[in-house]
């Protein structure tokens, strides 16, 4: 009923042509929906028709519904001139299958069509109607069969280019940028230029050098005989930098003062950037114009206070590549009376958290965060008060005590859960020690299958007692995380390590235990052609293993501390 409800809701329009009429527009319109060829054929004679009261026809509905097979039957029963019919707000059916983003659609048609179909003369360019819904790959296509792109409006080139950019098109953006520079400077329908929107963009820059974590999951998978893809600068990461250096050189590096940017535009694309994480943004400014550094907002102070507040560690990182300048910035003290290091106090937003592995571990890198800030504040300014007299650790205490009571009950969870599992291994690996496979002979107490099958016996005692010795291990190393008094100390370096040992023990406690079950079904099954089971229970620690793989990571991270997170380079005048 539901279904019947919404296409009579679709067909509204048709009804008002009269019920002489209706009949034949609704099998058409509902035909095109469906992609049923069949059922358009027994109206051909009717196909080119407009079928809805906005003027569409059956190839705009079918291409919107993305009916390829339909579209295809369709284009070889119509002429050029009913391939270009326009709706009643200029919309051919180009436009339409440009906003359905099927680039097979598309070619069809162009292909079909003439060049008023991609160019028209009026109405909305299929181009731009493609940009708007933000099909890259239909975006792509349309830009090369597009030929008047430098004869459209000022706003619609500027809607094309910031929108190309906003997708990650940065090589359409070049192209329209090298034929019109101009574009440098124009603003979009939310007042924005291309540098802006380049800015405000979230990870525009980031995941083209191979990340740590990616290059551990590299190695692992490597180990496994697993390839894995080159993580490292990306073509599109060098077309980003290409652009941002020939906007900067269109818009920063103009002596006429009419098309220079003002101050206060300049020092809001900086904040936008630092807040973003842009870090090769501020990196190519800072190249055009070093007096940038110095730039401060009455409340947010310097963009290294935004980078603090919003937990950029590569923004922050060029803090120490400027030498005494960072002692300068280090002290400014913005309208609130918040110094450098009550940013670093601050509850940074939630994605920036979710980047670590459970509550205890984003604790751990709170503390790194506010450590290292605290090393480069002087002394004085690390116990000032605000405007609301809070000093630094009084705000971290406030702002953290929610995610510090979660990473408690995190740590206390998995150590629960991890103690019951080390106890169950402990319980087999003893068991199976006692009462060892094939028994003992009565007459001189010695295992009976210690002389048939020595070697294998061999590897059942070794993984017996090493599994009882790392279960037994690990279920104490948990029970000591239960019972931990999580004070800030203990975040910062036992949480971490101690969690890492358990782990690592529990692992080597489920490995030995299933060596130990494989050598017992193979001193018992070795003729029955039964080895496969064998290989198969040992893959059981792997699957382990790549379950907590992230949780490692983060652990190997943190273990690391802060020369994984500050990690002082040559990046900014290099």
């Amino acid at each position: 009923m539901l279904k019947n409800r919404y296409i009579l809701i679709m067909l509204e329009p048709i009804y008002e042509y009269g019920y002489n009429t209706a009949d034949t527009r609704i099998e058409l319109y509902v035909a095109a929906l469906k992609g049923d060829w069949k059922a358009a054929e027994k109206v051909e004679n009717d196909i080119n028709r407009v079928i809805t009261e906005k003027g569409e026809t059956t190839l705009h509905i079918a291409a919107l519904a993305r009916k390829e097979q339909f579209v295809r039957k369709l284009v070889s029963k119509l002429n050029k001139e009913d391939l270009e019919k326009n709706n009643k707000i200029g919309n051919n059916a180009l436009c339409y299958a440009a906003a359905s983003g099927n680039v097979e659609i598309a070619k069809l048609l162009v292909k079909a069509g003439n060049e008023k179909l991609v160019n028209p003369d009026s109405g909305k360019k299929p181009l731009s109607m493609a940009a708007t819904n933000e099909h890259g790959q239909m975006v792509r296509y349309l830009f090369h069969k597009t030929n008047s792109i430098q004869y459209w409006e000022e706003e619609e080139q500027a809607e094309l280019f910031t929108t190309c950019i906003g997708m990650g098109l940065y090589d359409l953006a070049i192209d329209m940028l090298k034929s019109n520079p101009g574009l440098a400077k124009v603003r979009n329908k939310y007042d924005e230029t291309a540098l802006t929107v380049l800015a405000r963009t979230p990870l525009t820059f980031v995941g083209n050098d191979e990340s740590q974590s990616a290059g551990l999951l590299k190695s692992f998978l490597n180990l496994s005989c697993i390839k894995l893809p080159h993580f490292g600068k990306s073509r599109q990461y060098s077309q980003a930098l290409d652009l941002v250096k020939m906007l900067c050189d269109y818009c920063l590096n103009n002596s006429d003062e009419e098309n220079q940017s003002s101050t206060t535009e300049v020092a809001n694309l900086l904040f936008d950037a630092a807040e973003a994480g842009n870090v090769d943004i501020l990196i190519k400014l800072m190249h055009f114009n070093p007096d940038l550094l110095w730039v401060k907002d009455t409340e947010r102070g310097t963009i290294f206070h935004v980078a603090v507040e919003n937990r950029h560690e590569d923004i922050f990182n060029l803090l120490f590549e400027l030498g005494a300048i960072k002692d300068f910035i280090a002290k400014h003290i913005p309208s609130n009376d918040n110094n450098l290091l009550h940013f670093a106090a601050k509850l940074p937003p939630q994605k920036k958290l979710n980047t670590v592995s459970g509550a205890a571990l984003q604790m751990h890198r709170e503390l790194l965060w506010y450590k290292e800030v605290e090393k480069i504040v002087p002394t004085p300014y690390r116990d000032l008060p605000n405007s609301k007299g809070e000093t630094p650790r009084a705000l971290f205490e406030k702002e953290h005590k929610e995610l510090k009571a979660k990473g408690e009950k995190w740590m206390k969870d998995i150590a629960a859960s991890s103690m019951l599992v080390a106890t169950l291994v402990a319980t087999v690996m003893f068991t199976a020690a006692i009462s060892v496979p094939g028994g003992f002979n009565t007459d001189n107490g010695v295992p009976i299958l210690l002389d048939k099958k020595p070697k294998l016996f061999l590897i059942f005692t070794i993984s017996d007692t090493v599994g009882l010795f790392s279960s037994t291990a690990s279920t104490l190393i948990f029970l000591s995380i239960h019972t931990s008094r999580y004070a800030d100390d203990d975040f910062l370096k036992f949480v971490p390590f101690m969690l890492m040992f358990g782990v690592t023990t529990l692992f080597i406690a489920l490995t030995a235990m299933t060596i130990t079950f494989s050598a017992t079904f193979l001193l018992y099954y070795h003729h029955h052609g039964f080895a496969f089971i064998s290989v198969i229970v040992g893959s059981v620690p792997l699957l382990y293993l790549l379950l907590i793989f992230p949780l490692l990571v983060d652990l190997l991270h943190a273990i690391r501390g802060p020369r994984f997170l500050f990690k002082p380079g040559k990046h900014l005048f290099h």
